[in-house]
């Protein structure tokens, strides 16, 4: 198992399965006035028809045929909330059902945007979060994972907050 932190586009990876994300605020905005960011290789259009057609706000699919990754999984990320303890709860709860669904795929690597681009949840709370699901996970041991940055400040923060992380040579 290995956990890295990446500056560069998750678009780019060559991973198994990319995790994007959406908190229900920005769908609830988005929805309303089409402003939907697509997960890479999607239209808005498209993963506005995949984000309302979730029966338990996660979905996967095969990528587009752009993307270098295996599989997309596309979802609907709890928002943070007034409880503390109650919201980095349930963002755990998140990754792990993230995971569940690579490994119910038979996927060895999984790539994350950093959880603070679509969950509203700061850098330090969604790395913590993910973190813990990855470690608690039964099967995460046989799994890669990947976090992609988009901003050096973001990306050197992560790697000072969590030394586990290794950074990409």
């Amino acid at each position: 198992m290995s956990i890295t932190a990446i500056l560069d586009d998750v678009a780019e990876t060559e991973c198994d399965v990319i995790v994007y994300s959406v908190d229900a605020d920005t769908f609830e905005h988005g929805l309303a006035d089409g402003s939907i960011v697509p997960a890479p290789g999607y239209t808005p259009e498209q993963e506005t028809m995949i984000l309302t057609n979730m029966f338990d706000g996660f979905r996967i699919e095969y990528a587009p045929s752009d993307l270098y990754s295996i599989y997309v999984i596309h979802s609907i990320c709890p928002a943070p909330g007034a409880d503390e303890e109650e919201s980095r709860k349930n963002l755990v709860a998140w990754y792990k059902r993230c995971l569940e669904l690579a490994a119910d795929h038979e996927c060895r690597s999984v790539a994350f945007t950093h959880p603070g681009d679509c969950s509203g949840h700061l850098i330090e709370e969604g790395v913590a979060a993910a973190l813990t699901a990855i470690h608690e996970f039964p099967r995460g041991d046989s799994m890669d994972y990947e976090f992609y940055f988009q901003s050096e400040e973001e990306y050197q923060a992560c790697l000072t907050l969590y030394p586990e992380m290794e950074e990409e040579a």
